[in-house]
């Protein structure tokens, strides 16, 4: 586990790559505050809040923050996402496919945030998308419960 001195839970990945606004402990705080008030029953995900907490007062610039991609022409590109995965919102994964031509999409009805790991429908899918490059317009897998 990387991390910068101080904080060991922070990947320098993490750091560079998100562009959190956040910069400095008494506005996190007071972020944490109105997110407790606003949803006092929603727990606080461990490993984001360590990845938010390492991250803040970051010394260098965010080399490749979010931003909307520049795709032209089609590009065999399966998105394959969970419909309760709590570290990446359904609408990111459906933003992602609107914005590459002819993407497909497999939705993983199911928990957690191995869509391959935790489907045999899905890994049907994405196999066959990765051997031959295609796959149907749009799937959707049925859930799997622990």
């Amino acid at each position: 586990r990387g991390g910068r001195p101080g904080y060991p839970g922070a990947s320098p990945a993490t750091c560079s790559d998100w562009n959190l606004r956040i910069n400095s402990y008494p506005e996190l705080e007071r972020l944490r505050r109105q997110m407790a008030q606003a949803a006092p029953t929603v727990a606080m995900h461990g490993q984001r809040w360590e990845a938010v907490l390492g991250c803040v007062g970051w010394p260098y610039r965010v080399a490749y923050p979010q931003h909307r991609l520049a795709v032209d022409r089609p590009v065999p590109t399966l998105v394959a996402y969970g419909a309760f995965n709590p570290e990446q919102p359904v609408a990111w994964a459906e933003s992602v496919a609107r914005q590459i031509p002819g993407a497909r999409t497999l939705r993983y009805a199911g928990p957690g945030t191995s869509t391959y790991r935790s489907s045999p429908c899905a890994r049907a899918v994405i196999d066959t998308f990765l051997v031959t490059r295609s796959a149907p317009t749009s799937t959707t897998c049925p859930a799997i419960w622990p």
